[in-house]
């Protein structure tokens, strides 16, 4: 079986580079799409179409990028066309931080590849119900699901965590809460600030990390941030080492996401064994079940002080988490049996 993904790379994203491995360990062959423009006319019979969304990444901040959505949909109905499968992977039911004229055409854009895709697959059984809320076209159509794997070898020593933070200027005896990953609106980083600046404690230091979305982002956490030393900033774009090492230097992480429908984030903290704190919702609550107690907390409604610090103040699992049913194995065996069956 040949399965084209589109996008086939990402940098600074490892999901793409775990499931070609895993897919390719079962007997398939992956190939990259950059575009399906490009590509309608490979050998692959079928195209996972895993974040078609990219198409308001690459546009111009605030853009509305109607030509790119055109052209993308015009060349998978071509691929359909000529008998290819196209996959829908819901990564996302709506992208991050659109603005109001862009989420009109992701209306119109995620209609289309409701009706052109043959199935869809979410990344937890968890998640069906929110898709099909957000996207009802998708109601008559073949679906299944795989949980998003775990990333192999993130683990940390002691020593590299504390060479870590001796790197970022972090005292080797505080206690670090981290924020990390892509800084944007949706990340809901100014209720973290908030209830941290609320919570007191000489100790306790604030490590966020990570590329902001765009100039008003990290405007928006400097200034959050302003006068509070315990707040360490740190918005150079990470590798995957460094990524690992600073996850390493957190004793817990927190991600107070306002809207997601799954985080990678939060599979990877599981599999870097830190403890996380998120918001509730089918993902992490699946999420939580499946690694096991303690190593993803969850709360509802708005993240305030108590919430930080009832968190802080519990202790770590004695036993490690659970990744059995994250295993990459398991994600690419899904794949391959569904792509089979349409």
């Amino acid at each position: 079986m040949i399965l084209g993904s589109w996008p086939g790379t990402l940098k600074g994203n490892q999901f793409l580079d775990i499931l070609a491995k895993s897919l390719e360990s079962h007997g398939a062959r992956f190939v990259a799409v950059d575009s399906p423009k490009k590509s309608v006319h490979s050998p692959v019979e079928a195209l996972l179409m895993q974040w078609p969304d990219q198409i308001f990444w690459k546009a111009r901040p605030g853009r509305v990028p109607y030509l790119a959505a055109i052209s993308q949909i015009n060349a998978l109905r071509r691929w359909r066309q000529s008998g290819k499968k196209l996959v829908w992977i819901i990564h996302n039911d709506v992208p991050h931080d659109l603005n109001d004229r862009q989420r009109q055409l992701w209306t119109y854009y995620a209609h289309a590849l409701s009706s052109l895709s043959h199935g869809y697959m979410t990344l937890s059984p968890a998640t069906r119900s929110a898709v099909l809320r957000r996207h009802p076209g998708l109601s008559t159509k073949p679906n299944s699901s795989f949980r998003h794997p775990s990333y192999p070898s993130v683990t940390r020593t002691a020593a590299q965590a504390r060479a870590r933070r001796q790197q970022l200027g972090i005292p080797d005896d505080a206690y670090v809460i981290g924020a990390l990953g892509q800084i944007g609106g949706y990340k809901g980083l100014p209720e973290l600030i908030d209830a941290f600046r609320a919570t007191s404690g000489s100790n306790l230091r604030l490590l966020i990390c990570g590329r902001p979305r765009n100039a008003a982002a990290r405007k928006e956490v400097e200034e959050a941030t302003a006068n509070e030393p315990r707040v360490h900033l740190f918005f150079d774009l990470l590798s995957d080492e460094d990524f690992a090492l600073t996850t390493a230097a957190c004793d817990v992480v927190v991600a107070p996401y306002r809207q997601y429908l799954h985080s990678g984030t939060l599979v990877y903290l599981a599999s870097a064994e830190r403890r996380s704190l998120t918001p509730a919702t089918p993902f992490a609550d699946d999420l939580a079940k499946c690694v096991g107690p303690g190593w993803v907390t969850l709360y509802e409604g708005r993240l305030n002080p108590q919430i930080l610090r009832d968190f802080i103040a519990g202790t770590a699992p004695h036993a490690k988490p659970v990744l059995t049913a994250l295993d990459p194995s398991s994600a690419a065996q899904s794949i391959i049996t569904f792509v089979r069956n349409l």
